[in-house]
């Protein structure tokens, strides 16, 4: 198997600081119902990007999460991320990655610490 090059906490950080505010910003608004939380959807760049606000994601969790998932458009999901405290639940590996770059930088972030 081979090990990715990639970081993956940095990118997930990345998303969070780079997907999150836009799709807060300009995503629609889908309501939730007895099954679903509301959430926002943005497609950007030919990402798609789902962020839910204040999910119990399991019943024993203690706190509320925020979740950043991504899909490219027409293709299966790429990336899932909750934070506080960071947990990555998907992370594959892709030309996503360099949207997401391109879109930081765009932004002025993604320079390397």
């Amino acid at each position: 198997m081979r090990k990715s090059r990639h970081n993956r906490q940095y990118i997930a950080t990345l998303a969070i600081e780079t997907l999150a505010p836009l799709t807060r910003k300009s995503g629609e608004l889908c309501p939730g119902n007895g099954i679903q939380p509301s959430y926002r959807c943005l497609t950007v760049r030919g990402l798609q990007v789902i962020l839910i606000e204040n999910v119990l994601l399991l019943p024993t969790q203690e706190s509320l999460k925020t979740v950043l998932d991504i899909w490219p458009v027409g293709a299966r999901k790429v990336f899932s991320v909750s934070w506080d405290p960071l947990e990555i639940s998907c992370f594959h590996v892709g030309d996503w990655i360099d949207i997401l770059i391109e879109m930081a930088l765009d932004q002025g972030r993604g320079k390397a610490g």
